[in-house]
């Protein structure tokens, strides 16, 4: 199993708590005006949410 592959398993839960973590947990947060420096519930939101299309 490769790390992307175990990430692909986790939780949304375990996913966003990890995000939440990060230098710039906002970048993860469905909610950018929270201004929080943690946001579990907002980030696991975004990790439900529809992604956005990019070219």
């Amino acid at each position: 199993m490769t790390n992307r592959e175990k990430l692909a398993t986790m939780s949304n839960e375990d996913l966003a708590e990890i995000l939440s973590n990060l230098v710039d947990p906002c970048r993860f947060c469905i909610d950018d005006s929270c201004g929080q420096k943690t946001c579990v519930d907002n980030i696991k939101r975004w990790l439900e949410s529809e992604a956005e299309i990019t070219q």
